[in-house]
């Protein structure tokens, strides 16, 4: 309690307070001292005895003692009840005497230690960590166990298999000029560092959609621990690196990598958002993440104009695109909820899942062609079967199972196309 009034108790209510405070001076009249409560059960005819005597009766106590009626809850101690010094203020979790702390040390009446609790209450455990949330002002939240690798992973979207993904799109160009030397290395590092760079800008954009989506809250849990701005600027960062090293190539170089920056500016950022405009979401996401990387491979490898290999290519693109909606089923509703409106929100998923199909068989037949011509209908056969073996997932129960086994299968698919124009100069 916030204050303490000392109020007399059933033994010395009426007594005298000289004869309280000196219990032993009422031997003077020839009455034994009060015997203690405790020691009432075990003393019945002494208390009989007490009793028979009027001057042990309890009495009102005396009206200057206190002036109003007793507070009854814990509060503030007012003057009026210290105004003639008979009251101690004692606040909680202070010491109720000098050098006495609390507890059955400074209080006689606080038999179970209720106010030794109260002043040191046990020490509360540290709060579990959460992510930033609301911090997209740029605000770097606490790091995780690690600091932000495991956050900057996930935004760059390099877990396995991803990362085999990105660095075929990168280099199968190179593969079918069957070329390298440090300038193809520095312009397949420059396709490398745009693509996941452009994964570190579509995570800054989508935060909402990704939050409203299950599959993708690690995405977006990680951009708000690292800070949105931060985020942004790390993507123009790395955008900016991929430019410097095609540049050092030559400006044809660095010409197909500014087309691939503005495609995937085009497709995140507004007032354009390609992503929220229909199908020119998955044909401007199929363009920069294999055509244009491709044919910049491709011509600083030395590659001369093939229509064999631009079959190829344009397979490849088409593929992108009938990939690009595929994904974007499981997403649906994170997109209707953030406002995109993709090919699957707009006209539903069974025409998405048409759609992805029909431009996937296209690619497949465009890819055949190619490779036929290339390389001969062996290798034909073996590219069409492993790029289209993802179609199989669609006869997967959920959605999360066609996601997790469709893509790995994808990107098998990819490593062979990659693999072929190697493995067929042997």
């Amino acid at each position: 309690m916030d204050g303490v009034l000392d109020l007399p108790d059933a033994r010395t209510r009426g007594q005298d307070p000289q004869r309280r405070r000196c219990p032993a001076r009422s031997h003077d009249h020839g009455v034994s001292p009060a015997v203690p409560a405790r020691d009432a059960r075990r003393q019945p005819d002494e208390r009989r005895r007490h009793d028979d005597h009027a001057e042990h009766l309890p009495r009102a106590p005396p009206r200057r003692n206190l002036r109003r009626s007793a507070r009854l809850r814990p509060g503030q101690v007012p003057r009026w009840a210290t105004a003639d010094g008979r009251v101690l203020p004692v606040r909680r979790g202070s010491a109720a005497l000098p050098g006495k702390g609390p507890g059955a040390a400074g209080d006689p009446d606080d038999r179970h230690g209720a106010a030794a609790t109260s002043a040191h209450p046990a020490p509360r455990a540290p709060p579990l960590h959460t992510p930033a949330a609301g911090r997209r002002d740029g605000a770097t939240a606490e790091p995780r166990d690690g600091g932000h690798v495991s956050a900057l992973i996930s935004i760059h979207r390099l877990e396995h298999p991803l990362g085999v993904h990105y660095a075929c799109c990168a280099a199968w160009g190179a593969c079918y000029a069957t070329k390298f030397d440090l300038a193809v290395v520095l312009v397949v590092l420059a396709n490398f560092v745009v693509t996941v760079a452009a994964n570190v800008l579509n995570a800054y954009a989508d935060v909402r959609n990704d939050l409203a989506t299950a599959g993708k809250r690690r995405v977006a849990t990680a951009v708000l621990e690292i800070g949105g701005h931060r985020v942004l600027e790390l993507a123009i960062i790395e955008m900016t690196v991929a430019l410097a090293l095609a540049a050092a190539v030559s400006w044809r170089a660095a010409a197909g990598i500014g087309l691939i920056v503005l495609l995937y500016l085009a497709y995140n950022l507004e007032p354009v958002r390609l992503k929220r405009r229909g199908y020119a979401g998955p044909a401007a996401m199929g363009v920069a993440v294999w055509l244009l990387p491709s044919v910049t491979a491709y011509a600083a490898a030395g590659g001369h104009a093939n229509p064999a290999v631009w079959l190829v290519f344009t397979g490849v693109t088409a593929l992108a695109v009938g990939r690009g909606l595929w994904w974007a089923v499981p997403d649906r509703e994170g997109d209707a909820a953030a406002g995109s409106i993709t090919p699957a929100v707009r006209y539903g998923v069974r025409h998405a899942v048409n759609a992805a199909t029909q431009f996937t068989v296209a690619g497949l037949l465009l890819l055949g062609g190619g490779l036929w011509l290339r390389f001969g209908p062996l290798w034909a056969i073996v590219g069409v079967v492993a790029s289209g073996a993802f179609l199989l997932a669609r006869r997967l129960s959920t959605t999360r199972l066609m996601l997790r086994h469709g893509f790995s299968i994808a990107v098998g698919g990819t490593v062979v196309l990659a693999a072929i124009p190697l493995l067929a100069q042997l």
